[in-house]
């Protein structure tokens, strides 16, 4: 019999529950148990007349901005709302990754570009190879939490860009207690971070608990470089990052490194 990779681990996935279904089937295909611990916390903005307000120009725009499915679920479940269906957007739409163009298409969009790295930085860079960006109007549907990198670096190359934020993260609300115990009886081997605010939430409920032997056995997956500099910042890197920010390649990297650690090949 086949033992798989991830055989007698067990994996802390730190994501939204109904976000976590993708990453959690694909470790549990490779033999972890799966644990859901729900750090952060998706919700509507808490007023909408920003982002009404720009739908209401919705013509202007010659490019649409995706960095999140979560942007991409905030601006498309609003026009929905509205009245408003998707074949309302006539401008290009641009996405930062894979996971990101999937979730447009799934709302019923075309994606005209996805960039080949999926930073912020990498969204510029297609962009400005793309098309000239100078005059260009572009609307960009974001969180209200993240970097504004997006927004500064285009505007340095002459682009007009309108942030609208069309969604919350908030903290969840967790058994920090229960959270401490298993990592202090060594019953969690991993923890798959698919996001900064995840990341900054995990190390504001483990407390003095970072300083133990016990957190330092715990594993840190991370879905991409913005999670890793986050975990960094925080004064952890990552034991391993997904070559792209989807789940499969993040379960899959996690399976790599166990099998390098037992002297096997992927």
């Amino acid at each position: 019999m086949k033992i798989l990779p991830l055989t007698g681990r067990r994996i802390l996935v730190a994501r939204p529950k109904k976000q976590a279904g993708g990453l959690a089937q694909a470790l549990s295909a490779l033999g972890a148990e799966v644990l859901h611990l729900p750090l952060i916390d998706i919700r509507p903005p808490e007023d909408w007349s920003p982002v009404d307000a720009a739908l209401a120009r919705l013509p202007e725009f010659d490019w649409i901005l995706f960095t999140s499915a979560n942007g991409v679920a905030g601006l498309l479940d609003r026009m929905s709302e509205l009245g408003r269906p998707p074949s309302e957007i006539t401008a290009r739409v641009a996405a930062v990754g894979e996971a990101t163009a999937e979730a447009a298409h799934a709302h019923g969009l075309a994606v005209h570009l996805v960039a080949g790295k999926a930073v912020a930085e990498g969204l510029v860079e297609a962009l400005a190879t793309t098309a000239n960006l100078e005059n260009t109007r572009m609307l960009w549907p974001r969180g209200d939490r993240g970097r504004d990198t997006l927004r500064l670096e285009l505007e340095r190359r002459g682009a007009h860009v309108l942030p609208v934020v069309v969604y919350r993260t908030l903290a969840a609300e967790v058994d920090a207690e229960g959270l401490r115990a298993i990592i202090r009886a060594g019953a969690v081997h991993w923890i798959a971070l698919t996001s900064p605010s995840a990341a900054h939430s995990l190390y504001a409920l483990l407390g003095e608990l970072v300083e133990s032997d016990a957190w330092q056995r715990v594993r840190l997956a991370s879905i991409g470089p913005v999670t890793s500099r986050a975990l960094l910042e925080l004064g952890r890197p990552a034991d391993v990052e997904g070559p792209s920010p989807s789940a499969d390649a993040l379960a899959a990297a996690i399976a790599d490194f166990e099998l390098q650690q037992r002297g096997q090949h992927p």
